[in-house]
């Protein structure tokens, strides 16, 4: 799922997907060329899982031991799993 759609996980509940899952490191967030170029590959990837499941996917940003840094996902994740 990772090279076809940008997806590490996929999220289910009672065997129905809920979202998809990309985790990035810290640098992801960085302004530069190579990374908006990666960037824009993965919207384009994720655009093409929703088209393909109808489940979006969520970008978590971690640093190097783990901890998430952009928490908003955490409760977006909530959202979804308590539909």
């Amino acid at each position: 799922m990772d090279h076809e759609f940008a997806v590490d996980y996929e999220l289910k509940k009672d065997s129905t997907l809920i979202c998809g899952i990309q985790i990035k490191p810290q640098s992801y967030t960085w302004n530069a060329s190579y990374i908006q170029k990666a960037r824009n590959a993965n919207i384009r990837k994720n655009d093409e899982y929703f088209k393909k499941f109808g489940v979006r996917v969520i970008d978590i940003i971690a640093d190097t031991k783990g901890n998430i840094k952009n928490t908003d996902c955490v409760e977006i994740i909530k959202r979804y799993l308590s539909k």
